[in-house]
Protein backbone atom coordinates (compact mmCIF):
# COMPACT_ATOMS: atom_id res chain seq x y z
CA UNK A 1 0.00 0.00 0.00
CA UNK A 2 1.37 3.74 -0.63
CA UNK A 3 3.31 5.71 2.14
CA UNK A 4 1.72 9.00 3.00
CA UNK A 5 3.61 11.73 4.94
CA UNK A 6 1.13 13.72 6.84
CA UNK A 7 2.27 16.00 8.40
CA UNK A 8 -0.64 17.78 9.74
CA UNK A 9 -1.37 15.24 12.85
CA UNK A 10 -0.20 12.36 14.44
CA UNK A 11 -3.16 9.90 15.87
CA UNK A 12 -1.58 7.22 18.35
CA UNK A 13 -1.35 3.53 16.41
CA UNK A 14 -3.60 0.77 17.75
CA UNK A 15 -3.04 -2.87 17.23
CA UNK A 16 -5.51 -4.16 14.07
CA UNK A 17 -6.84 -6.98 16.44
CA UNK A 18 -8.72 -4.13 18.39
CA UNK A 19 -12.08 -4.36 17.21
CA UNK A 20 -13.66 -2.41 19.72
CA UNK A 21 -14.13 1.21 20.31
CA UNK A 22 -16.42 1.48 23.11
CA UNK A 23 -17.29 -0.78 25.87
CA UNK A 24 -20.15 -0.72 28.35
CA UNK A 25 -19.17 -2.56 31.11
CA UNK A 26 -21.78 -3.74 33.27
CA UNK A 27 -21.11 -5.13 36.73
CA UNK A 28 -23.68 -8.17 37.64
CA UNK A 29 -21.52 -9.82 40.11
CA UNK A 30 -23.13 -10.14 43.26
CA UNK A 31 -20.66 -13.03 45.39
CA UNK A 32 -19.50 -10.86 48.25
CA UNK A 33 -22.96 -10.22 50.14
CA UNK A 34 -20.76 -8.08 52.91
CA UNK A 35 -20.00 -5.17 50.21
CA UNK A 36 -23.89 -5.10 48.33
CA UNK A 37 -25.13 -1.38 50.53
CA UNK A 38 -21.61 0.10 48.85
CA UNK A 39 -21.70 -1.43 45.46
CA UNK A 40 -24.73 -0.71 42.72
CA UNK A 41 -24.45 -3.55 40.78
CA UNK A 42 -26.40 -2.57 38.00
CA UNK A 43 -24.00 0.71 37.29
CA UNK A 44 -22.83 1.30 34.16
CA UNK A 45 -19.23 2.64 33.71
CA UNK A 46 -19.52 6.02 31.64
CA UNK A 47 -16.61 6.47 29.50
CA UNK A 48 -14.22 9.39 30.15
CA UNK A 49 -14.28 12.92 28.24
CA UNK A 50 -10.81 12.94 26.07
CA UNK A 51 -9.33 16.08 28.40
CA UNK A 52 -6.55 16.39 24.96
CA UNK A 53 -7.06 18.51 21.75
CA UNK A 54 -8.88 16.16 18.78
CA UNK A 55 -6.30 14.95 16.91
CA UNK A 56 -7.92 14.77 13.76
CA UNK A 57 -8.00 18.76 13.64
CA UNK A 58 -7.55 19.88 9.63
CA UNK A 59 -8.10 19.49 6.30
CA UNK A 60 -8.31 16.47 4.04
CA UNK A 61 -9.54 14.90 0.49
CA UNK A 62 -11.09 11.66 0.10
CA UNK A 63 -10.45 9.52 -2.75
CA UNK A 64 -13.41 10.92 -4.19
CA UNK A 65 -12.03 14.46 -4.17
CA UNK A 66 -14.24 15.39 -1.48
CA UNK A 67 -12.77 18.05 0.96
CA UNK A 68 -12.99 17.39 4.51
CA UNK A 69 -12.82 20.31 7.09
CA UNK A 70 -12.14 18.86 10.79
CA UNK A 71 -12.19 21.35 13.97
CA UNK A 72 -12.79 20.56 17.58
CA UNK A 73 -17.24 21.51 16.69
CA UNK A 74 -17.68 20.04 13.02
CA UNK A 75 -16.57 17.87 10.48
CA UNK A 76 -17.66 19.85 7.70
CA UNK A 77 -17.35 18.13 4.29
CA UNK A 78 -20.05 20.63 2.02
CA UNK A 79 -23.11 22.74 2.59
CA UNK A 80 -25.42 19.59 3.28
CA UNK A 81 -22.92 16.77 4.83
CA UNK A 82 -21.76 18.80 8.65
CA UNK A 83 -21.88 17.61 11.48
CA UNK A 84 -21.92 18.74 15.07
CA UNK A 85 -19.34 17.12 17.12
CA UNK A 86 -20.31 16.15 21.04
CA UNK A 87 -17.35 13.97 22.09
CA UNK A 88 -14.98 12.42 20.82
CA UNK A 89 -11.69 9.72 22.33
CA UNK A 90 -8.79 9.85 20.49
CA UNK A 91 -7.16 7.08 21.96
CA UNK A 92 -9.88 4.66 20.84
CA UNK A 93 -10.28 6.57 17.49
CA UNK A 94 -14.06 7.81 17.82
CA UNK A 95 -16.04 10.76 17.43
CA UNK A 96 -19.79 11.53 17.76
CA UNK A 97 -21.34 14.26 16.18
CA UNK A 98 -24.92 15.53 15.22
CA UNK A 99 -26.10 15.24 11.73
CA UNK A 100 -26.34 19.49 10.93
CA UNK A 101 -30.35 19.96 10.52
CA UNK A 102 -29.76 21.08 6.87
CA UNK A 103 -28.32 17.99 5.92
CA UNK A 104 -29.04 15.64 3.22
CA UNK A 105 -30.36 12.49 4.37
CA UNK A 106 -27.93 10.52 2.28
CA UNK A 107 -25.57 10.98 5.24
CA UNK A 108 -27.62 10.76 7.97
CA UNK A 109 -31.70 12.50 8.26
CA UNK A 110 -30.91 15.81 9.99
CA UNK A 111 -30.41 16.05 13.98
CA UNK A 112 -30.34 12.64 14.17
CA UNK A 113 -26.37 11.16 15.41
CA UNK A 114 -23.73 9.63 14.04
CA UNK A 115 -20.12 8.27 14.76
CA UNK A 116 -16.94 8.43 12.88
CA UNK A 117 -13.89 5.89 13.30
CA UNK A 118 -10.28 6.92 12.36
CA UNK A 119 -7.57 4.19 11.80
CA UNK A 120 -4.08 4.48 11.03
CA UNK A 121 -2.79 1.51 9.07
CA UNK A 122 1.37 1.27 9.54
CA UNK A 123 2.24 2.94 6.51
CA UNK A 124 0.94 6.03 7.71
CA UNK A 125 -2.34 5.63 5.73
CA UNK A 126 -5.45 7.27 7.34
CA UNK A 127 -9.13 5.76 7.11
CA UNK A 128 -12.48 6.50 8.74
CA UNK A 129 -15.55 4.87 8.75
CA UNK A 130 -18.81 6.75 9.20
CA UNK A 131 -20.17 3.71 11.26
CA UNK A 132 -23.44 4.95 12.01
CA UNK A 133 -25.22 7.79 10.47
CA UNK A 134 -29.22 7.94 11.85
CA UNK A 135 -29.06 6.87 15.25
CA UNK A 136 -31.61 8.26 17.76
CA UNK A 137 -29.38 9.20 20.03
CA UNK A 138 -26.16 10.19 21.00
CA UNK A 139 -25.99 6.76 23.29
CA UNK A 140 -27.06 4.91 20.52
CA UNK A 141 -24.57 6.05 18.04
CA UNK A 142 -22.09 5.25 20.80
CA UNK A 143 -22.41 1.40 20.70
CA UNK A 144 -21.99 1.30 16.51
CA UNK A 145 -19.01 -0.61 15.48
CA UNK A 146 -16.97 -0.57 12.74
CA UNK A 147 -14.11 -3.33 12.05
CA UNK A 148 -10.74 -1.74 11.81
CA UNK A 149 -9.28 -5.71 10.80
CA UNK A 150 -11.21 -5.34 7.77
CA UNK A 151 -10.53 -1.80 5.69
CA UNK A 152 -12.17 -3.20 2.91
CA UNK A 153 -16.29 -4.01 3.77
CA UNK A 154 -15.54 -3.25 7.67
CA UNK A 155 -17.47 -0.19 7.11
CA UNK A 156 -21.13 -1.75 7.16
CA UNK A 157 -19.90 -4.03 4.56
CA UNK A 158 -18.35 -1.19 2.64
CA UNK A 159 -14.94 -0.24 2.63
CA UNK A 160 -13.14 2.45 4.85
CA UNK A 161 -12.72 5.83 3.46
CA UNK A 162 -9.21 6.81 2.61
CA UNK A 163 -8.27 10.29 3.46
CA UNK A 164 -5.26 12.87 3.09
CA UNK A 165 -4.08 15.71 4.18
CA UNK A 166 -4.17 18.41 1.65
CA UNK A 167 -1.37 19.21 -0.55
CA UNK A 168 -0.16 23.09 -0.25
CA UNK A 169 0.02 22.76 -3.91
CA UNK A 170 -3.57 21.62 -4.69
CA UNK A 171 -6.32 21.94 -7.55
CA UNK A 172 -6.75 23.30 -10.61
CA UNK A 173 -4.12 24.67 -12.54
CA UNK A 174 -2.75 26.03 -15.88
CA UNK A 175 1.36 26.12 -16.56
CA UNK A 176 3.55 28.61 -18.81
CA UNK A 177 2.72 26.31 -21.36
CA UNK A 178 -0.95 26.13 -21.69
CA UNK A 179 -1.20 22.61 -19.93
CA UNK A 180 -3.76 21.97 -17.26
CA UNK A 181 -2.71 20.40 -14.51
CA UNK A 182 -5.15 18.81 -11.84
CA UNK A 183 -3.52 18.27 -8.29
CA UNK A 184 -4.73 16.70 -5.23
CA UNK A 185 -3.16 14.69 -2.41
CA UNK A 186 -4.10 11.23 -4.64
CA UNK A 187 -3.34 12.06 -8.35
CA UNK A 188 -1.12 14.73 -10.32
CA UNK A 189 -2.38 14.96 -13.83
CA UNK A 190 -0.82 17.01 -17.02
CA UNK A 191 -2.41 17.54 -20.36
CA UNK A 192 -5.86 17.72 -21.83
CA UNK A 193 -5.73 14.06 -22.87
CA UNK A 194 -4.21 13.73 -19.52
CA UNK A 195 -1.09 11.96 -18.17
CA UNK A 196 -1.67 10.51 -15.23
CA UNK A 197 0.52 9.81 -12.10
CA UNK A 198 -0.87 8.32 -8.70
CA UNK A 199 0.74 9.94 -6.13
CA UNK A 200 2.56 7.69 -3.58
CA UNK A 201 3.74 10.05 -0.86
CA UNK A 202 4.05 13.69 -0.57
CA UNK A 203 5.48 16.38 2.05
CA UNK A 204 3.89 19.51 2.39
CA UNK A 205 7.25 20.75 4.48
CA UNK A 206 9.68 19.74 1.72
CA UNK A 207 7.70 20.63 -1.23
CA UNK A 208 7.41 16.93 -3.41
CA UNK A 209 5.43 14.56 -4.24
CA UNK A 210 6.50 10.83 -5.27
CA UNK A 211 3.83 9.37 -8.04
CA UNK A 212 3.72 6.33 -9.99
CA UNK A 213 3.15 7.03 -14.07
CA UNK A 214 0.06 5.66 -15.15
CA UNK A 215 0.08 2.37 -17.12
CA UNK A 216 -1.21 3.98 -19.89
CA UNK A 217 0.97 7.19 -20.19
CA UNK A 218 2.74 7.72 -23.33
CA UNK A 219 6.13 8.22 -21.57
CA UNK A 220 7.91 5.75 -19.00
CA UNK A 221 4.65 3.68 -18.02
CA UNK A 222 4.49 2.26 -14.57
CA UNK A 223 7.88 3.83 -13.85
CA UNK A 224 8.11 6.74 -10.91
CA UNK A 225 8.13 10.33 -10.73
CA UNK A 226 9.30 12.62 -8.45
CA UNK A 227 7.24 16.26 -8.47
CA UNK A 228 8.75 19.07 -6.40
CA UNK A 229 7.33 22.87 -6.09
CA UNK A 230 8.06 26.11 -4.75
CA UNK A 231 6.96 29.88 -5.01
CA UNK A 232 9.02 33.03 -6.42
CA UNK A 233 9.37 35.97 -4.39
CA UNK A 234 5.99 37.43 -5.81
CA UNK A 235 4.19 34.32 -4.59
CA UNK A 236 3.90 32.51 -7.69
CA UNK A 237 4.07 28.94 -8.40
CA UNK A 238 6.61 27.14 -10.14
CA UNK A 239 6.97 23.13 -10.22
CA UNK A 240 9.64 20.65 -11.37
CA UNK A 241 9.51 16.98 -12.68
CA UNK A 242 12.87 16.20 -11.69
CA UNK A 243 12.21 12.41 -12.53
CA UNK A 244 9.71 10.76 -14.78
CA UNK A 245 11.85 7.54 -15.14
CA UNK A 246 12.85 5.92 -12.18
CA UNK A 247 12.56 2.11 -11.48
CA UNK A 248 11.41 2.69 -7.62
CA UNK A 249 9.83 5.15 -5.16
CA UNK A 250 13.33 4.97 -3.68
CA UNK A 251 15.24 5.85 -6.56
CA UNK A 252 12.73 8.62 -7.08
CA UNK A 253 13.07 10.16 -3.98
CA UNK A 254 16.50 10.98 -4.36
CA UNK A 255 15.97 13.28 -7.27
CA UNK A 256 16.81 16.76 -6.52
CA UNK A 257 15.94 20.20 -8.27
CA UNK A 258 17.60 23.41 -7.50
CA UNK A 259 14.96 25.57 -6.02
CA UNK A 260 17.43 28.82 -5.75
CA UNK A 261 17.75 28.58 -10.04
CA UNK A 262 14.20 28.47 -11.24
CA UNK A 263 16.23 29.30 -14.72
CA UNK A 264 17.94 26.59 -15.00
CA UNK A 265 17.77 24.45 -11.37
CA UNK A 266 15.39 21.70 -13.38
CA UNK A 267 17.61 19.07 -14.54
CA UNK A 268 19.50 22.38 -16.41
CA UNK A 269 15.99 23.04 -17.44
CA UNK A 270 13.68 26.31 -16.16
CA UNK A 271 10.87 25.25 -13.75
CA UNK A 272 7.75 25.41 -14.99
CA UNK A 273 5.53 28.34 -13.57
CA UNK A 274 1.59 27.39 -12.56
CA UNK A 275 -1.52 29.21 -11.99
CA UNK A 276 -4.01 28.11 -10.37
CA UNK A 277 -7.69 28.31 -11.47
CA UNK A 278 -9.31 26.70 -9.27
CA UNK A 279 -8.59 25.60 -5.84
CA UNK A 280 -9.80 22.60 -3.86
Amino acid sequence: MPILLLTFFACEEKPVEDSGFFDIVVDNSNSDTEDTEEKDDTAIEEPVPDSSDLTLIGTYTDDALITHTITEELWDAGPERVFNISQFDNLSGFLIAQNGASNNPQYGNPERWSKFQWYNTENGELFYCQSISDAESEDAALTANANVADLSLGCAGSPWTEIRSSMDLNGDFVDGGGAPHSINPFTWAIGTAPSLFHIEEYSNDDDYALAQNDSANASAPGLYSKFEWTTDADGVWFYCHSTFEATSIDDAKSATADREDLLTGCNTNPWTSLTQNSPR
